[in-house]
């Protein structure tokens, strides 16, 4: 719930920079920076809540765990992947093709109320209005000074993927046999991975996904984010 407050305020953000920028491009510039950057400061917090639960004792965690499995017919069950994290990330860095996979096969497990604007924020993301291509299309000095606004939104939200893969690793690692090991090197060498696949003898994550892959999928959206912007700042 404490992340979730971090959470939501960024979204709120998130999108009223997006349609300020729509409306009013490089004049908006200055106005969307103070307000992510306030967005930076949330999800710096969210990404420091992550780190709390890798104290959780193990014994703890796979008692926890029972109570969020799939039904035996299949129903997904209560899960972290369906939180509402896609309606900040398909403003700030758009989507992929696995992603909107997710998107599509976990709709229905996302919070009712949540379900219409992850859906609004996918239709712009698909016209080009989220923040990392909006920021492409800006010039000089207001396209520098988002782009490095963005970094410092993004760069956390990258934290808690990486602190999310550890704690699978640590909790759940029947569900990562391959690890992390050499990470950043294996993400950029290879392109998104399947994130359903009921013939793998890996274990599914709480949401019914490949928890692997869906998380990487995820990494890799960042992490070419701040590929585009840090070539923005450094041209």
């Amino acid at each position: 719930e404490l992340m979730d407050i971090k959470l939501q305020e960024t979204v709120a953000i998130a999108t009223q920079s997006v349609n300020t920028l729509r409306t009013k491009g490089q004049q908006g510039v200055d106005e969307v920076v103070v307000s992510l950057e306030k967005g930076a400061g949330n999800m710096e917090e969210f990404a420091d809540f992550m780190k709390g639960f890798m104290k959780m004792p193990r014994e703890h965690f796979s008692i926890f765990r029972q109570y969020l499995s799939q039904y035996p017919d299949g129903t997904r069950n209560a899960s972290g992947a369906f939180i509402g994290m896609p309606r900040l990330n398909i403003r700030l860095v758009g989507l992929s093709p696995k992603y909107e996979q997710f998107l599509d096969e976990g709709m229905q497990y996302f919070p009712i109320n949540e379900q219409p604007d992850i859906q609004y924020a996918r239709g712009q993301a698909q016209q080009g209005d989220y923040l990392v291509a909006q920021c492409d299309r800006l010039q000089g000095e207001p396209q520098e000074k988002l782009a490095k606004t963005l970094i410092r939104i993004i760069e956390p939200i990258r934290d808690f993927r990486l602190g999310h893969l550890a704690a699978v690793v640590r909790y759940v690692p029947q569900a990562m046999p391959e690890g992390v090991k050499d990470l950043k090197v294996q993400l950029a060498q290879t392109e998104e991975e399947p994130i359903l696949d009921d013939e793998s003898a890996v274990v599914k994550g709480t949401a019914g996904f490949l928890p692997g892959p869906l998380l990487r999928n995820t990494l890799r959206m960042d992490l070419r984010a701040l590929e585009r912007l840090s070539a923005t700042v450094n041209k």
